[in-house]
């Protein structure tokens, strides 16, 4: 027998034809072995770009998520330390309203107990998280409350104090005044922030040079020397005068905490909006990625019929060749 052109060409073309659905047979029984529809993007190249800006926006929601864990992690230090504060001042002022209405105050031992609630509040204040401080502003790498060594009463001691911290231009460091209030502060102005969504950052934190912290720090700064010996018989106007400043101070910390519990509610509403996020992306994900069961289930059996027919159809044409031959 001779095999003619045609019958040659006929054969190539059922070969190739048998490739492919082998081929294809092959990718849907990984499909459902594995469960996904390709295991790179130029198999789907039809979702390709759909599937990298979907994954590119997960990523970046996971990190914004990232973000707030350590800022979660930040301001709930803070927080439990700014309870601390209040608790101290609270102490310091229960002592100073003792004090000041008995008639011996140096029965209190006020100025040795002043000092010890100095160094446990500026301990407060140095508090760090993840090897930061927390309220030295964006120098967190520098310890924001440094306690002047040796220990000198205010310039302005025995009086109310008539310079308000919230104006510190109108001083330089330069003036007693200024280092009466912030010579204890090393840190800087600066606000923390973070990106916690695609349209949002969030400042936080708070200064150990703000308000309630400069007055309490005042405050039982002039306790631990108001019986120092420098001005004698201004020693129940100092302790008045440090009353008057821890009382404004307490009120002042617990108004701090208020701001930062909103910025941690902010927060906190931020993180669930981007967990409810996370899992729309990762279902959406999913359904570009993932395999329909049923209907590769449908192409395996499809494929696997075509496959059997066209091994039958080679089967006979290579039987009707021989029996050609053998005629």
């Amino acid at each position: 027998m001779v095999l003619t052109i045609g019958d040659i060409a006929q054969s190539g073309r059922l070969l190739n034809q048998i490739g492919k659905t082998q081929d294809s047979l092959d990718r849907v029984q990984i499909q459902l072995s594995t469960g996904a529809k390709a295991e790179v993007y130029s198999e789907i190249s039809g979702n390709a770009n759909r599937l990298l800006l979907v994954e590119n926006a997960f990523v970046r929601t996971q990190q914004f998520n990232r973000n707030i864990q350590g800022v979660q992690l930040r301001t709930e230090m803070m927080d439990s330390t700014l309870t601390q504060m209040v608790d101290l001042a609270t102490e310091f002022k229960s002592l100073l309203l003792s004090a000041t209405s008995a008639e011996n105050y140096n029965e209190f031992d006020v100025d040795g107990q002043a000092q010890d609630l100095l160094e446990r509040f500026s301990n407060l204040l140095n508090v760090e998280a993840d090897g930061k401080y927390l309220f030295a502003g964006t120098a967190t790498t520098t310890q924001p409350s440094v306690v002047p060594s040796p220990l000198t009463a205010p310039s302005n001691a025995g009086t109310s104090p008539a310079f308000t911290p919230e104006d510190p231009s109108l001083f330089t460091p330069a003036d007693p005044e200024w280092q009466d209030f912030y010579g204890f502060y090393q840190g800087n102005n600066g606000t923390l922030s973070v990106r916690i969504a695609e349209d949002q950052v969030i400042n936080y934190g708070i200064t150990a040079n703000e308000q309630p912290f400069v007055d309490l720090m005042y405050s039982l700064r002039l306790a631990a020397t108001f019986n120092d010996g420098s001005d004698p018989g201004s020693e129940l106007a100092r302790l008045n005068s440090a009353l008057d400043s821890v009382t404004t101070a307490v009120d002042g910390i617990i108004d701090r905490q208020s701001r930062l519990g909103q910025q941690m509610r902010t927060v906190d509403m931020e993180r669930i909006r981007n967990e409810d996020t996370i899992g729309r992306f990762s279902d959406l994900i999913g359904e570009i990625e993932a395999t329909n069961i049923p209907e590769a289930a449908t192409q395996l059996s499809q494929f696997q019929t075509q496959l059997e027919a066209s091994y039958l159809v080679t089967t006979r044409l290579r039987q009707a060749s021989i029996i050609n031959f053998l005629n």
